[in-house]
């Protein structure tokens, strides 16, 4: 169940699958939670890896008992990149084949099967993004929810936004707020270990939260609110904001 060997949750804080007890509730995603200086508003995310084939249902299942209605999964990693996989295509690509089934042999013998529905696409050059609008249905209630799918196409592994990317990151953090149900519902972020582009991403909307309420207006010399973030986010899933150039693009993004 685990995309990289190296890259495992913290046993305090991982998400764990809603399945009878004799099954695994394992699933690769962690619990994370920042608390706004000045307001005290928690922020709730689920930091998670790329699903992989044999597993993909289980990031649905994570999705139907954690989130709220309308649900926001935001995906920054292409399915393939350098000629590897890097996340399963886990979700309808068009409206050609917009509907997926979901854990059709019910793995856990719970009677868990849904159906996912491709109900809208949009490719937005402003936002370097592909915006779905999916709708996730409990086959065995009729019950359903939405979940906006968010997938960021301008971001390099190891990497971060350059140019006119980083102001469409910009607007993508400022989407996923606005589409998702309000707190503590979590938004699902996601790269393919799910912490260095995850961990920039929670980082730096967490950062522009707390500009927006003037508590980065006069940093005293001996603080470093991008370090002492970075060390937070690290206490809830190992390496967080992983490489050099993205602990920079955090800087950049407070000047």
């Amino acid at each position: 169940r685990n995309r990289y060997l190296n890259v495992l949750p913290y046993s305090h804080n991982r998400v764990k699958l809603k399945v009878p007890e004799e099954h695994s509730d394992y699933i690769n995603a962690s619990n994370i939670v920042v608390q706004t200086t000045r307001s005290g508003t928690k922020k709730h995310f689920i930091a998670t890896q790329g699903p992989k084939d044999t597993s993909y249902s289980h990031i649905w299942r994570m999705i139907w008992h954690e989130t709220g209605d309308p649900a926001v999964i935001v995906m920054l990693t292409q399915t393939h990149e350098g000629g590897k996989e890097k996340c399963f295509q886990y979700f309808p690509h068009s409206m050609d084949n917009p509907t997926l089934k979901i854990n059709e042999h019910d793995e856990f013998g719970d009677g868990f099967v849904a159906t996912l529905t491709l109900k809208s696409i949009e490719e937005s050059d402003k936002l370097r993004s592909t915006v779905r609008e999916l709708d996730l249905r409990d086959d065995a209630s009729g019950n359903s929810k939405t979940v906006w799918h968010i997938l960021f196409t301008a971001w390099p592994d190891f990497s971060a936004p350059e140019g006119n990317d980083r102001a469409a990151l910009l607007r993508v953090v400022a989407l996923s707020r606005a589409r998702a149900a309000p707190e503590p519902s979590p938004r699902v972020v996601h790269c393919s270990a799910g912490v260095g582009r995850s961990g920039t991403f929670i980082a730096l909307d967490y950062l522009l939260a707390e500009l927006a309420e003037g508590a980065l207006d006069r940093v005293p010399d001996d603080e470093d609110p991008v370090a002492d973030l970075v060390e937070r986010l690290r206490e809830q899933r190992m390496m967080m904001v992983q490489a050099e150039p993205q602990f920079s693009f955090l800087y950049d993004a407070l000047r």
